[in-house]
């Protein structure tokens, strides 16, 4: 029985090691444009409550036929409290949200912090960050780990990142550091995507 459950245990690490090398298999620069996006979940920030509310996954929007809320386009923005441009950068993601969500637009926050960074003191910042800015869109955060916004960012971590996933789960683009304040590209990118 022993030998049996060592057996399944190291199965499941070579699985699991297999997908993370698999999904960051350019760990310098993350996932690129045509790369298939790699699905993960975090907890969506409760702004009212101000605490950490359900989990979210990306493909409750994109990437899969049975998406609960079947998106055109989702848009990932990674960012930092201690990063000026993605700060700068959340009004006008704010307002294409709102101009374009019927439309099949879906804008998800994702807050990346580093490992000296308590928790919640990066937690209740970003909360007040987020209501001086107007976000209504959902912003993720994760206690523990950044391994999912290293998948996509990459080891160099360039901040601020957008990565702009189609319905089918596919990276149609990827725009990081100075290209992010680009607005009118980025407003084309969306229109493209959603077929305006």
């Amino acid at each position: 029985m022993l030998k049996c459950c060592k057996t399944v245990l190291m199965l499941i690490l070579v699985l699991s090691s297999f997908t993370f090398v698999h999904a960051s298999s350019n760990t310098s620069e993350g996932l690129k444009k045509g790369d298939a996006m790699v699905d993960f979940g975090m907890r969506q920030a409760d702004q009212k409550n101000k605490k950490l509310g359900g989990l979210v996954w990306l493909s409750d929007y994109v990437g899969k036929k049975d998406a609960a809320q079947g998106k055109k386009l989702l848009i990932l923005s990674f960012y930092a409290n201690w990063c000026k441009p993605c700060i700068e950068e959340m009004p006008f993601l704010q307002k294409m949200f709102s101009l374009y969500e019927d439309e099949g637009l879906m804008v998800l926050g994702v807050n990346f912090r580093s490992e000296g960074e308590e928790f919640q003191a990066t937690f209740d910042k970003s909360l007040e960050m987020l209501k001086k800015n107007g976000v209504t869109y959902p912003v993720l955060f994760d206690r523990f780990t950044n391994r999912n916004q290293l998948i996509y960012m990459g080891s160099k971590a360039v901040l601020p990142c957008l990565v702009f996933i189609d319905s089918n789960g596919k990276i149609v683009e990827k725009i990081q550091g100075g290209q992010s304040h680009d607005f009118k590209k980025i407003e084309e990118i969306i229109l493209k995507n959603l077929g305006m």
